[in-house]
């Protein structure tokens, strides 16, 4: 199975949520690859308690949130699709719990043998749903989108996450990270 990243063929781009803080020109051959798309609205909510709630969102109507697939056409094969997500040791270890209809998901959990990133935890689901080609968009949607949440016993005022993404077309692996810094709303 071969790897393509398009990390490395875009270089530059920023991610925050719920705002994109810059954006990186995009070759033309970048563009053409598949790719798992898509917004999932990360966000931290501190309790005046001093605790922490954070959530993992990708559930709502496209194109402002939810996952997709583009670039590949309506013949492909969507396979293995996994979303892994670093964040930082001042979390400590939280626990996830799945929300909504994220039922086609497995839990979000402490991944060890995810690629290690100094400073972070890895915790990573994979998409066990099927997935639909919708003609008009020319995209491949998940039957459910992902949903999970999280309470630490502080308020982190700037916790450091760091999302990875890949999915199998045509058993090609195509991946891609994007990463910010939640400030609770």
């Amino acid at each position: 199975m071969s790897q393509q990243s398009r990390r490395s063929i875009v270089k530059g781009a920023a991610w925050a949520a719920p705002a994109v803080l810059a954006t990186a020109t995009i070759p033309a051959y970048a563009a053409s690859m598949p790719a798992l798309d898509g917004w999932v609205l990360n966000t931290t909510n501190c309790s005046r308690y001093g605790g922490m709630t954070y959530t993992i969102n990708g559930q709502g109507a496209y194109p402002q949130r939810g996952l997709w697939v583009s670039n590949a056409p309506a013949s492909a094969q969507i396979g293995a699709t996994k979303v892994t997500q670093y964040i930082s040791n001042a979390a400590g270890q939280p626990q996830f719990q799945k929300g909504g209809t994220a039922n086609e998901w497995s839990n979000l959990v402490y991944d060890p043998a995810a690629p290690a990133k100094t400073g972070y935890r890895a915790y990573t689901t994979t998409f066990n749903g099927t997935w639909k080609y919708n003609a008009t968009n020319k995209l491949w949607f998940p039957s459910t989108l992902p949903y999970f949440t999280t309470t630490v016993g502080k308020c982190i005022t700037a916790l450091q996450v760091i999302t990875a993404r890949s999915v199998t077309v045509n058993g090609t692996v195509y991946s891609f990270e994007r990463a910010g810094t939640l400030q609770p709303a």
